[in-house]
């Protein structure tokens, strides 16, 4: 693991599987793991972040959707968040219902973001404003451009 320079967790097993078809932000030479679902692989996921904390970036990459937004914010250890634009590609494409569930789970987004940095407390607000969700998915057959954003205040 000392050979590489960030961690990227991947919130989806099918964005993780298309890894290399994602236009990704610089983040060096990365080791990009898959979050699991709850039971062993997501233990051992959470194990590998704490041991690494600190030593090197840790980004999570999950849906801009509010589930996705979430679950960023419930992650120990991650450090930064890989993120699309929130242009018109994205409003265009846009999934009410998931949006209305996902925000109806998670109503306090918008207040959990003051923990984080200014950056990504604009980039929630612009979000859920916006009434955006979308996916992964798109996100890579799309080819859209992903950036980064740091987390911490």
């Amino acid at each position: 693991i000392e050979s590489y320079e960030s961690l990227v967790v991947v919130e989806n097993l099918d964005a993780y599987k298309n890894c290399q078809s994602f236009c990704w932000p610089d983040v060096g030479a990365a080791l990009i793991v898959y979050r699991g679902h709850e039971g062993p692989e997501e233990r051992a996921v959470l194990r590998l972040l704490g041991e690494q904390a600190g030593e090197r970036p840790i980004y999570a990459f999950y849906d801009p959707d509010p589930a996705g937004t979430g679950m960023v914010m419930d992650l120990p250890y991650a450090s930064h968040v890989i993120v699309p634009p929130l242009d018109m590609a994205i409003r265009k494409r846009r999934l009410p219902e998931r949006f209305n569930k996902q925000l109806a789970a998670r109503p306090n987004l918008k207040q959990q973001s003051a923990d984080f940095s200014q950056a990504w407390q604009s980039y929630v607000e612009e979000l859920i404003d916006g009434g955006i969700a979308s996916s992964q998915e798109w996100l890579c057959s799309a080819r859209v451009g992903l950036r980064s954003i740091h987390l911490e205040p």
